[in-house]
């Protein structure tokens, strides 16, 4: 499981790069989704920011599965993605 909110960004490009070797191996294998996680908030960050480092985290893995004909779904527990407001958000 990847973990987007982290504010340290060697991690982030860390986590980036093992969403995409997995984007690229489901690809490989003919899926065509691929569950990904939001991550969590480290100690000392806020939520306001890690959800800010994850959306920008997911739009680029968004991106490149998409040239992978793969669609990233969203784990919907534990995290910034813990209730249906933080999700929708």
């Amino acid at each position: 499981g990847n973990d987007f909110c982290w504010p340290d960004e060697k991690r982030q490009e860390q986590q980036l790069d093992m969403v995409k070797q997995w984007t690229e191996r489901t690809a490989l294998l003919g899926g065509k989704t691929m569950r990904i996680f939001a991550g969590s908030v480290k100690k000392g960050d806020s939520e306001e920011k890690a959800s800010e480092r994850a959306l920008g985290l997911i739009q680029k893995a968004c991106d490149f599965a998409a040239r992978h004909k793969v669609t990233l779904a969203i784990e919907n527990h534990g995290g910034i993605t813990s209730t249906a407001e933080q999700l929708l958000a």
